[in-house]
């Protein structure tokens, strides 16, 4: 038999509850964590809602501004918006409260893509560097400072670094694709 609490109403009459419903109500009413806002957040981005997702990722901001991995989320979300100064911005609030070298490679990457974006190429290869440094073996990184050098017109960089992605993960489609058009254009390593 469940266990029950009683509770006595203004009317004088008892309610009945069992002792879960309580505390599923209690837990149902706590207000959001900025770890339960984050993954709210990455739902919503998963469906595509990416203005809902930013809006979670602020909520979490405002619930906890130390809890760095909203700002990667975050960062990643706005990117996606085209607000790249702004990811900029939030990146940045991200990389200053970590010194999560998993997190801290996912902010770099995502910064150094926004300022690829708003074609700031010097430090988009800077912060795609420091990422490569807390972690040699993602290839998109390798593609990523590999797009901005090219961009950049520094295409024996560009093709070092396509090359490093494949030898990482030779089908990796990305690098390829890059790698056949910097070659069309006839630059060499």
């Amino acid at each position: 038999m469940l266990s029950e609490t009683v509770f006595a109403v203004n009317c004088g009459s008892l309610l009945r509850v069992p002792s879960g419903a309580v505390q599923a109500a209690a837990l149902s009413l706590a207000p959001a964590t900025a770890e339960q806002l984050t993954d709210q957040g990455f739902e919503l981005s998963r469906a595509g809602d990416w203005s809902g997702a930013i809006a979670k990722y602020r909520q979490a901001i405002e619930r906890d501004a130390k809890y760095a991995r909203v700002y990667s989320n975050l960062g990643y979300a706005l990117n996606r918006v085209g607000e790249h100064a702004s990811a900029i911005k939030e990146l940045s609030r991200g990389i200053e409260i970590t010194d999560d070298e998993v997190l801290l490679h996912r902010l770099y990457d995502a910064r150094g893509f926004a300022h690829s974006n708003l074609k700031d190429f010097g430090s988009a290869i800077d912060d795609f560097t420091k990422a490569i440094k807390l972690n040699r073996n993602n290839p998109r990184v390798y593609h990523h400072r590999a797009e901005a050098s090219a961009q950049d017109g520094e295409f024996g960089a560009a093709l070092e670094d396509v090359g490093i992605a494949l030898d990482i993960d030779p089908a990796y489609s990305p690098a390829l694709r890059l790698k056949r058009r910097i070659e069309a254009q006839g630059a060499t390593t």
